[in-house]
């Protein structure tokens, strides 16, 4: 090139092509850290089972997104950075030894789905055919967790896993709220030639409405989950099914109408039990049960002591005893952690008028589509 010749002024692909190659060096940086922290996850993994530790550790992740999501400072959305962290803590899982979590089967259940939006895809699901079979699973050591429903905004509490709950008393260690959106599923994709809709009662009440306008003709048989239901449609012709769309997939059943359900806004909130407790974050949630002694003000101290300590009562439920003349029973979700002050000062208040008070866990509060940034039925 003579001294009077200019180089070319560079064009937008050389721009990019030089952008390319610095984003492949920083790929190269990414990955050779993502490596040394998957070594370091694994590791304490190693060290937890050999102090017979439980290896899952959510509050720990929620912890860890948390702050980056603070750090992140905009340059990224905080789901951003969630999902981001999310396939990292997924793939240090599966090097781990991922957790298994019993769920009220077989699969395609939103129960199932709600585990997996808690623990990842990663988690090792173990389908049972009834509540009470979740239950035993976890009591008896068969799994790491159990997701189990216990309200549905339509339908209210579950009554079965309260009563599941006062049986085996399992620690709760966290919550997941899920918007529930009901099909109607059928093997042809019409009604014609079916007579019958199966799906658990919850979902048969949750779509009562819709039913009773559009398939008053069809017959309505409860079963044990929406996931059965859908199992029995694959293979029996004659009948449709109320599941999800996962469900529809699954079985290979096409969808006859969406989102059949009377409540639009219909939610589901679920438990998770099993693991260890977890510390405050917050914006937590107690859960408790209790039998009131004999006498007639025992409620009214409750919600007296309450009111002083400015404490909210999320939740409250009343199971009837089994024996004839016992006492009924009585749970409630309070705001905030047990051990926050505020928290453990009612608890000791409350302690002498209820009898058999029983702190069932502290939580972080689950909220409707969390990200992992957040603290974080039979259907």
């Amino acid at each position: 090139m003579t001294p009077l010749e200019l180089a070319p002024p560079p064009t937008i692909d050389d721009a990019i092509a030089a952008c390319r190659t610095r984003i492949d060096s920083i790929d190269t940086d990414l990955l050779a850290l993502i490596v040394k922290r998957v070594e370091c996850a694994t590791e304490i993994g190693r060290l937890k089972r050999r102090g017979g530790l439980p290896v899952y550790h959510p509050a720990r992740e929620r912890a860890i997104v948390a702050n980056l999501c603070a750090r992140a400072r905009g340059a990224l959305r905080d789901d951003h950075v969630a999902s981001i962290w999310g396939a990292l803590f997924t793939a240090s899982r599966e090097l781990q030894g991922a957790p298994s979590v019993a769920f009220l089967g077989p699969a395609g259940t939103f129960t199932e789905a709600a585990a997996r939006q808690y623990f990842g895809d990663a988690v090792r699901t173990d389908a049972r055919d009834t509540l009470d079979g979740v239950f035993t699973a976890l009591s008896q050591g068969e799994t790491d967790f159990a997701v189990v429903p216990i309200e549905n905004s339509t339908e209210g509490t579950v009554t079965r896993t309260v009563d599941l709950l006062a049986h085996h008393a399992p620690p709760i260690t966290g919550e997941i709220e899920q918007t529930v959106v009901h099909c109607l599923l059928s093997a042809g994709g019409s009604l014609e030639g079916v007579d019958c809709v199966l799906g658990h009662e919850q979902a048969l009440a949750q779509c009562r409405t819709w039913l009773d306008t559009h398939a008053p003709h069809l017959q309505r048989i409860a079963v044990s989950s929406n996931g059965a239901a859908a199992r029995q449609a694959a293979e029996q012709a004659h009948c449709a099914a109320i599941a999800g769309e996962p469900a529809a997939l699954r079985y290979q059943l096409l969808i006859v109408a969406r989102a059949i359900q009377d409540d639009p806004n219909n939610r589901t909130r679920f438990l998770v039990l099993g693991g260890p407790s977890p510390e405050p974050t917050g914006d937590d949630r107690t859960s408790l049960s209790f039998t009131p002694n004999d006498g007639t003000d025992e409620l009214a101290h409750l919600f007296g002591v309450l009111a002083q300590r400015q404490i909210g009562m999320l939740w409250l439920a009343v199971r009837p005893g089994r024996a004839p003349g016992s006492p009924y029973r009585y749970f409630a979700d309070l705001s905030g952690h047990a051990h926050d002050a505020r928290v453990r000062a009612a608890l000791d208040d409350l302690a002498p008028a209820l009898s058999g008070l029983r702190v069932l866990g502290a939580y972080p509060r689950g909220r409707l589509n969390d990200a992992a940034c957040a603290p974080s039925p039979g259907h």
